[in-house]
């Protein structure tokens, strides 16, 4: 039974509401602080720079700029043989880490590499000359990335089950320019996102499968003059990335 507005035990029971209102509004803090985990790394120096991580954070891979390195999972560290030079990604369980060489160490070629069988590479595409790894899927089969060559990028998937690339070709095969780079991949490696250049030279964002092929995820409203997909979900139903209209990235 509420008191009248008058009586002083009616704002006694406001308050009291109110209290309890912000107490189940308010936010756990115990839990929010006891599930920050921080990785050391002052050893590695300033420009270490953790690029990729497993999927229960445990392994961290990252570079400094002329270096790979990874943290595993009982933080020690390991640095790649010199030739690894940058860090595209890492498998779900942490075992597989895949990058690309250092153009110090020609030629340049995408990697994979696991503490059982050392650095591997990765070749392009027959007549280019580089090739690079941008991801790998969280079940450790497919990389993806490009392979370069005379007037031509194209995107490309690595299978390391039965050491093939598969070429991802272009959202148009009418020129005049020919690039598609794929940035990231579903857990499954079933489905793959990037960017592609269209008939008039655009660059558009794309999702690319086995079935479909590659597809544009098309434009924005304003003309904007590049989008580009940078990744996927798990199940590959949701797509993200950003484009530009004029000089502004969004």
């Amino acid at each position: 039974m509420w008191a009248k507005r008058s009586s002083p035990i009616y704002w006694l029971q406001l308050i009291v509401i109110l209290l309890f209102l912000c107490m189940l509004l308010e936010p756990n803090q115990s839990n929010a602080e006891t599930s920050l985990v921080t990785a050391d790394f002052s050893s590695l120096g300033s420009t270490f720079n953790p690029k990729a991580l497993s999927a229960d954070g445990s392994v961290i891979a990252g570079g400094d700029g002329t270096s790979v390195i990874v943290r595993q999972a009982d933080g020690t560290f390991v640095t790649l043989p010199a030739a690894a030079s940058s860090v595209g990604g890492i498998s779900g369980d942490g075992t597989i880490v895949v990058g690309t060489t250092s153009a110090l160490f020609p030629p340049v070629r995408a990697f994979w590499w696991t503490s059982a069988t050392g650095l591997n590479t990765l070749a392009p595409v027959s007549g280019h000359t580089t090739s690079h790894a941008e991801a790998i899927s969280s079940n450790g089969n497919i990389v993806v990335g490009h392979s370069s060559g005379t007037g031509a990028i194209e995107a490309v998937k690595w299978d390391l089950r039965t050491n093939t690339i598969t070429e991802l070709g272009y959202l148009s095969n009418s020129g005049p320019l020919f690039i598609s780079r794929a940035y990231a991949v579903n857990a499954d490696g079933t489905v793959i996102v990037g960017e592609s250049t269209t008939s008039s030279s655009e660059l558009r964002a794309f999702r690319w499968t086995q079935a479909t092929g590659m597809i544009s995820l098309g434009d924005v409203a304003g003309g904007s003059t590049r989008s580009k997909a940078t990744s996927v979900s798990s199940d590959g139903s949701v797509v993200v990335g950003d484009y530009y209209l004029g000089l502004s990235s969004r």
